[in-house]
């Protein structure tokens, strides 16, 4: 039998939980399968851990064999939350699993419009990229 793992799991904010493992994971994989089981998520996520060679600053988790001890874990979803205004109309737009994968691998819509500004705006944004082209410095905005 291994050894008990406890983990400090950043589920989001404001929701933070105490995790003990009965066995300690052996892969990544492994540890997102119990954190699954644990905590009943239903979507994709990828795992952020307190580095203590950062500082405790949050670092992705590519190698179980990078955690530390008693580990704090963050949890990040993969799927974007809808807001409520919009969840309805979202939930009737994706009815099917190809649509689904093609809404989280692609970020970015097709066809991105670019806004049009004022006429004092767009001048002096165009002045902006002239000056940068002529002296590689960045304008301030006024």
């Amino acid at each position: 039998m291994g050894t008990r793992t406890i983990l400090r799991v950043i589920v989001h904010d404001g929701d933070t939980r105490k995790i003990t493992l009965n066995d300690k994971p052996q892969t990544l994989e492994s540890l997102v399968e119990q954190l699954e089981g644990k905590l009943g998520l239903q979507y994709k996520f990828c795992l952020q851990y307190e580095d203590p060679d950062f500082n405790d600053a949050l670092v992705n988790l590519a190698d179980i064999a990078d955690l530390p001890e008693q580990p704090t874990i963050k949890i990040l979803s993969l799927v974007s939350t809808p807001t409520p205004s919009t969840a309805d109309t979202e939930t009737m737009s994706i009815s099917s699993p190809e649509s689904r994968s093609t809404l989280t691998r692609s970020p970015w819509p097709d066809n991105f419009e670019i806004p049009y500004f004022p006429v004092d705006i767009e001048y002096r944004l165009r002045q902006g990229n002239l000056l940068y082209m002529r002296d590689k410095k960045y304008t301030g905005l006024k």
